[in-house]
């Protein structure tokens, strides 16, 4: 089966991108293709994944054109399709279905985030407060079209998120993808009628040298959103460079209500901890 080049529109503002497809808008080095079933859903994951392993090139991401049926039934809360576990967005009104090629730079970025997040809630007594929850489907309501899995997310423990309930914060990881489709990620994951999350954080990772960038971003006014932190992470021979360190976590962005006792308050990660990722990580790149 031919790929096809998915279509690439020009950006608008994000009130306008919120009312249309944000699987409209994909960078040109997704390919795309029409959905015949399993097995040839399979073939094409397995003829990527070792395409993008082998070469280093193209993109961790797969679009599929599926009918509005197929969608509904691939990513049931109830279903129990392996394929849903690969999806990352979908849309059933324009039919199309956003598949994320496995990656152990995503696994291993994940749990790592997800321990340094727990680690800085022990001295608050915190630690089992909240819950992380890997590739969590939200939906934002039961007739929504659109619907989307971050790489990872946390919320309170007492409201894990389902389709009609969402996360606090949430974490997309990029090794291939620019900029553009991580800012359409965190736009969705803080659009109001969509992910309602209060935060998203995303890691970009450089392919071609050492380099990790780690953005923070929050909802702002007019429906827009914002970039309220930058972290940038490299490495020069055996010198690790940092700015904007530490990455803050604000308390109540996190458990949805204000700090209430003295050792509450925001989330700090600090330099040493983001170092011990980043090596990690490139070390996993052969860095």
């Amino acid at each position: 089966m031919p790929a096809q080049q998915a279509n690439h529109r020009s950006r608008g503002d994000d009130a306008q991108d919120d009312r249309r497809s944000f699987l409209m808008n994909l960078p040109l080095s997704i390919k795309m293709y029409t959905y015949y079933g399993e097995p040839q859903f399979f073939d094409i994951l397995d003829a990527e994944y070792a395409l993008l392993n082998s070469s280093g090139t193209g993109s961790e991401f797969l679009l599929f054109h599926a009918s509005e049926k197929t969608i509904n039934t691939i990513m049931h809360p109830q279903s129990s399709r392996c394929i849903a576990k690969f999806c990352s967005s979908f849309d059933t009104q324009e039919q199309l279905l956003l598949v994320k090629i496995p990656c152990s730079l995503h696994t291993a970025a994940c749990a790592e985030m997800h321990d340094m997040i727990k680690k800085s809630l022990v001295p608050m007594g915190l630690s089992s407060a909240v819950q992380g929850y890997p590739r969590a489907i939200v939906r934002s309501s039961p007739i929504d079209t659109r619907g989307k899995q971050p790489d990872y997310c946390w919320g309170p423990k007492n409201k894990p998120p389902d389709p009609l309930s969402t996360p606090s914060v949430t974490f997309e990881v990029a090794y291939s993808e620019s900029d553009s489709k991580l800012t359409s990620d965190a736009r969705f994951w803080l659009s109001p009628g969509h992910g309602n999350a209060n935060m998203c954080l995303t890691l970009q990772i450089n392919r071609s040298r050492p380099e990790i960038k780690i953005k923070q971003w929050r909802k702002s006014s007019k429906a827009r959103i914002k970039c309220s932190q930058i972290i940038w992470i490299t490495k020069k021979g055996q010198t690790l460079d940092f700015s904007g360190h530490p990455l803050t976590i604000p308390f109540e962005g996190l458990f949805r209500r204000k700090s209430s006792r003295p050792e509450e308050g925001d989330l700090v990660i600090s330099e040493s901890r983001l170092k011990e990722m980043a090596i990690m990580i490139w070390q996993k790149q052969g860095w």
